[in-house]
Parts: structure tokens; C-alpha cells; sequence
């Protein structure tokens, strides 16, 4: 907020600038907030170095960076809508008792000033969750005990439907008995937390979101003496600290090192946007740590082992390669057919996209597991052409006495490459002297050899 040209902060009860005082105001909030008042400068560095020295042994790089910067670069969330007109999704997923709800709530929430209070449940009605969502900009919400398959149906459609409106920042009209409307800005931070891995193959939400995974009994095996000692800092000190920093510093110099540290990654634009607000993120913390003598030694990482860590890496999966997959599985199972669904010859696959998905709508069901558009398909079986498909739209019988269909073709050995699980079949396993072969770079002689046994068996592939 910029009153009268100045920044401040503005929460529920208090509003706090660089030369405005604390004043009282009464807006009814669903948020609650608990702000150290008038700290000394040598309180805060002790909170600081606190979270600098304990955060290293409590959590695991891979879930703890992440998380920091996603929290912090939530605070500055209008400056990152500005630049990109959107903001990342966080989604935390693990079983129970891996730390999820105690490290959002009780550790990063608190962090940021927030009361460790689970007020924005899941369970909460639509018009509650629609107006906490218009009651933020800055401080996030965070639903907790997300497990779609619990859940009525219509419940979930609102989550994911939130989802979409809090990564653009929308606005939602609903209507009332009088025929008005009233508008929704799904301004605030998002944080999904649940014990669901389905969560991470929502292809919708791959190039939306921050992805971090806890593993199970994740605290005991890592320092619960470290996460216990965090957990008991006095951290709404350290909001008095960051609240000052921000006002004084401006993001724009963390925003152009993250940048850097990111343009040269092969990944979807979306998802470059993603990691440079996490690492923005981690760049204004630095500053912070920095300005008050704290130690920065976890800062200093290699950005894309870490983001691979969390599902973010180069040449990120995409539903489109879970649904390649998935067909070599319904092959297995016999829901889709050779000769009638795809076909098989030497290492391309040729399958009918419209008749495929179709099934694999139908068999995804049966599995409880999320499902996708077919328009969002399409598009990312194009966008793979430079990895695994050869062609989209390619004329081919898929018998030898049927009619003629527009079929997508997959290099089977480029995907089984690209895949990081093998696929169900024995045709692609490479012998000893194919491997001789294809040294000599003589790969069609591999084909000549494997031709009329393909011919003869329906590969499930």
C-alpha cells in the first residue's frame, strides 16, 4: 500500500510505515497477526541469526529454500504480479506427520507476522474462502488437509478453480437473490498443503506451481532438536525486522540477480517465472540476513539441484509424458488395442489421440486420479516435437485392411530416454550386439532385424 506516495504495511488492526506510526483501524479480518512492537535492532539480529543457524540443520535444503523464498517473495507478491502478472502456487504434499502443517504454520507463517492459526480450513464455506482470498495481497492462504479424493466433488472443482484465479490474480462475480453481483480478487498468496501426491500431476497446476515434497517422519530423521529451537523462536521479531527491510529496500536488485541466475535454464517461461520469485525471494532474505551479521552460507546453492529436488527441473514432466506412459499400461491391461487404438513398427508409435484419451479419461477414473483437457494435450505433445514426438497429425493405417486416421507418432526410443521409468516391454531392451550397431552408428541394421517380429506380435508397448 502506498499512502500518499509512501509505503507501508497495512494489517487488519495496524498500519506501519517508514514515517508513519502504528495507528489503530477495524476492519473485520480473517486474518490474525502477532507483530513484535519496537524491538531493538540487536533483538532482531538475534532472532535472525536464530533462523539462519537453526534452519540449516532442521529441514532439508531441497524443502527448506524453496519454502523460504516462496514465503518471503509472497509478502512482495503485488511487486511480482507487476512483473510477470502472476505468482506462483505453493503445493506441499506428504504423508502424515512429515512436518507439513508445522512448518507453513508454526514456523514460515509466523515469519511473516502471521498468528499460527489455521483459520483459512479447507473446510470453510465457499463465500468464506472467496472472501479470505479478496482480504490479501501480501500474507498468504493457506489451506491445510487438502485430499481431493475425500472430498465432494464440488469442493474440489472450487479449490482448483481458486487455484487458476489466485495464479492470475482474478477476480470472481458471483450473484446474490437481488440479481446483483459482488466481485471476488483472489489477490492473496496461495499455499495448498495435503497428503495426496496426485496433487503433483495436476497438469494444470505443473507450470503454476512451487512443488515441495515431505517425506515421511521427515523431522525425527532430519534435527528435531534444530526444528524444535526454531519452532520456539520469538519470530514475530523477525516480522518487526523484515517489515522495516522492506520498506527500506525495494526488490528490484534481488529481481534482476534472480533473473540471471535463471535465463539460461531450457524450461517453459511459466516455470522460469516460478523459480525466479522463489530465488527473488531467497536474494531479498539475504539482504536481510545480511543487514543484521546473520550467516548466508545456505544461500549459497546451485539453484537447479535444488528446484530438482522439488519437481521443478529442466525439461520438467508434463501430463502429456504421464499420458504416453499410461497407455503403455492400459496396452498391458488390454483397454486400448493394437490394430484398433495405436500401432506399432520398429521403434514408432503411432496412436489415435481422440480414441486414446477417450479410454484413458474413462481408466483414469477407475484409478481415483486426476483427469485433464485434451486441448491442453495437444498442446504439449506440439511443444515435445524437439524431445519424443515426431508427428501429430500423421496419416497411417493402424491396420493393414482399415481406413486411413490422423495419428500422433512417438519415437519410442527418444521418450524411453526422456522417461525416467521404463516402459512395460521387451522390444526396446538393447542387446549386446545392438549395442555394437549403434556405436557403429548403423541403427537401421537394428530395425532390418526386429521388423518381422514386430509384424508378428502386438507390442504392449
Amino acid at each position: 500500500h502506498q499512502p500518499n506516495g509512501q509505503r507501508a504495511i497495512v494489517l487488519p488492526d495496524k498500519t506501519y510505515g517508514a514515517s508513519i506510526r502504528w495507528w489503530h483501524e477495524s476492519p473485520s479480518s480473517y486474518f490474525k497477526f502477532d507483530v513484535a512492537e519496537g524491538c531493538s535492532k540487536k533483538e532482531v539480529a538475534d532472532v535472525v541469526e536464530g533462523v539462519s543457524h537453526h534452519v540449516k540443520d532442521a529441514l532439508h535444503r531441497e524443502i527448506s529454500l524453496p519454502l523460504l523464498g516462496w514465503y518471503h517473495a509472497a509478502f512482495l507478491a503485488p511487486f511480482f504480479r507487476k512483473q510477470f502478472n502472476h505468482f506462483p502456487i505453493l503445493i506441499c504434499s506428504g504423508v502424515a506427520g512429515s512436518g507439513k502443517t508445522e512448518t507453513n504454520y508454526y514456523i514460515l507463517a509466523r515469519m511473516l507476522g502471521m498468528k499460527p492459526e489455521p483459520v483459512s480450513s479447507i473446510h470453510r464455506t465457499h463465500f468464506s474462502l472467496r472472501a479470505l482470498f479478496n482480504q490479501s495481497c501480501s500474507f498468504p492462504v493457506i489451506l491445510d488437509e487438502f485430499t481431493p479424493h475425500k472430498f465432494e466433488t464440488e469442493r474440489t472443482r472450487f479449490i482448483h478453480a481458486a487455484m487458476h484465479l489466485t495464479y492470475e490474480g482474478s477476480t470472481e462475480e458471483i450473484g446474490s437473490k437481488d440479481l446483483s453481483l459482488r466481485g471476488f480478487r483472489f489477490s492473496a498468496p496461495m499455499a495448498v498443503l495435503g497428503e495426496s501426491e496426485s496433487l503433483m500431476d495436476t497438469e494444470a497446476l505443473v507450470e503454476r506451481a512451487v512443488f515441495v515434497h515431505f517425506p515421511a517422519a521427515h523431522i525425527r530423521e532430519s534435527n528435531p532438536a534444530s526444528f524444535f529451537a526454531l519452532e520456539n523462536l520469538d519470530l514475530s521479531k523477525y516480522a518487526y525486522g523484515w517489515y522495516q527491510h522492506c520498506l527500506e529496500h525495494p526488490p528490484v536488485e534481488a529481481f534482476m540477480r534472480a533473473g540471471e541466475k535463471v535465463k539460461d535454464l531450457r524450461v517453459p517461461k511459466r516455470v522460469r517465472d516460478n523459480m525466479t520469485c522463489v530465488i527473488a525471494g531467497t536474494e531479498v532474505m539475504r539482504e536481510y540476513w545480511e543487514s543484521h551479521d546473520a550467516d548466508t552460507s545456505l544461500l549459497d546453492v546451485k539453484w537447479e539441484d535444488v528446484f530438482s529436488q522439488s519437481n521443478i527441473v529442466e525439461n520438467p514432466l508434463w501430463f502429456c509424458d504421464h499420458f504416453i506412459a499410461d497407455l503403455d499400461v492400459m496396452a498391458q491391461e488390454g483397454v486400448i488395442k493394437a490394430g484398433e487404438d495405436y500401432r506399432v513398427e520398429t521403434y514408432s508409435l503411432h496412436f489415435h489421440l481422440l480414441t486414446c484419451f477417450r479410454k484413458w479419461m474413462a481408466w483414469s477414473a477407475r484409478q481415483r486420479r486426476q483427469g485433464a483437457d485434451l486441448n491442453t494435450l495437444r498442446r504439449q505433445l506440439r511443444e515435445r516435437r524437439t524431445q519424443y514426438v515426431m508427428d501429430t497429425s500423421k496419416a497411417v493405417r493402424l491396420q493393414s485392411s482399415g481406413s486411413v486416421k490422423k495419428t500422433v507418432e512417438v519415437n519410442l526410443r527418444s521418450f524411453c530416454k526422456f522417461y525416467p521409468e521404463p516402459l512395460n516391454q521387451w522390444a526396446l531392451e538393447v542387446t549386446e550386439d545392438e549395442k555394437a550397431i549403434i556405436e557403429r552408428g548403423d541403427v537401421e541394421e537394428i530395425d532390418e532385424n526386429l521388423e518381422d517380429d514386430l509384424s508378428e506380435v502386438a507390442l504392449p508397448f
